[in-house]
């Protein structure tokens, strides 16, 4: 491996571990819309105000459901709709039924109007991790990169 891609793994590495702790936070700020004026082959505005409203509500349901004591209080999430193929995400196990809802109704309020007006989803590459309890919060602990 050339030094330069090794520079590149590692940057990588670095950035999903250090953004591990708000997973769904870090995604949400790498899907800012577009400046206005952006080329006529970008995403519509609708889209991406789809996307953001999918994924504020999902994020502020983890938010709530995070404490922890002990490793095993934490568990991995499936939090991907059709707007966003999103990485496991971490919550308590009494936030996992209120997650699992929560994308449910995501996907019924806004993800099936996301599909119909062709808007592409958002696809993730993510990271081997575990649910931890880190500092009392349940936290992903990455091991390495895997594509989705």
């Amino acid at each position: 491996m050339r030094y330069s891609s090794l520079a590149l793994l590692i940057g990588l590495l670095a950035t999903v571990a250090c953004g591990a702790e708000d997973d769904a936070a870090t995604t949400a700020n790498a899907l800012r819309p577009p400046p206005a004026g952006a080329q006529s082959g970008s995403i519509p505005e609708i889209c991406w105000r789809e996307r953001r409203a999918s994924l504020d509500q999902i994020s502020a349901v983890r938010q709530r459901y995070l404490d922890c004591t002990l490793d095993d209080d934490c568990v991995m999430a499936n939090a991907s709709t059709g707007c966003d193929i999103t990485c496991p995400t971490t919550v308590n196990r009494h936030g996992m039924p209120v997650l699992a809802q929560t994308v449910a109704a995501v996907e019924h309020a806004y993800c099936e109007d996301y599909r119909a007006r062709s808007c592409p989803p958002s696809i993730a590459l993510c990271a081997y991790a575990q649910a931890r309890c880190v500092a009392a919060r349940c936290a992903m602990v990455v091991w390495r990169l895997q594509p989705l």
